[in-house]
């Protein structure tokens, strides 16, 4: 294969990857209540999601998340205690996204379901990456007793 073609490939993957809403889920091979403290635990968040969580899961309260060197500002947007965390979070002023974990029973353990979406859409806008959201998901289920069920 041409090296032209390898980077039009490359260059439609990276098309496809970067999108305006990304939805992902599994089952962890955990009850409700451990899976809870999985997503709204600040440590347990630094376990899959980020290296450094500062967030209490309350209505309104600021958040913060640093990835990979990079900080992340954002807000807690919604609580259903048990069942729900959303929050805001942004890489620079404009590209906000607003992030939905939303746990449920299910045979097997709990399903979790994650939605980021983009807050401001347009051309300008910029993307979302799928693959980010692929990779937290297998390191939550990594977490102790949170196993692929």
């Amino acid at each position: 294969m041409e090296e032209a073609e390898v980077d039009a490939i490359d260059e439609l993957i990276e098309r496809f990857e970067q999108v305006e809403r990304v939805e992902r889920e599994t089952v962890l091979d955990a009850d409700e209540e451990r899976a809870w403290e999985a997503i709204s635990d600040p440590a347990e968040l630094e376990r899959w999601l980020a290296d450094e969580v500062d967030l209490e899961p309350v209505e309104g309260a600021p958040a913060r998340f640093e990835v990979d060197g990079e900080e992340r500002p954002g807000r807690v947007e919604r609580v259903v205690e048990g069942r729900e965390l959303a929050f805001t979070w942004s890489r620079a002023p404009g590209e906000e996204s607003l992030v939905e974990l939303v746990l449920a029973p299910c045979v097997g353990g709990t399903r979790i379901s994650v939605v980021e979406t983009r807050l401001r859409t347009g051309a300008d806008a910029p993307p979302l990456l799928m693959s980010g959201w692929d990779d937290g998901l297998r390191g939550l289920r990594r977490l102790a007793h949170l196993v692929l069920a």
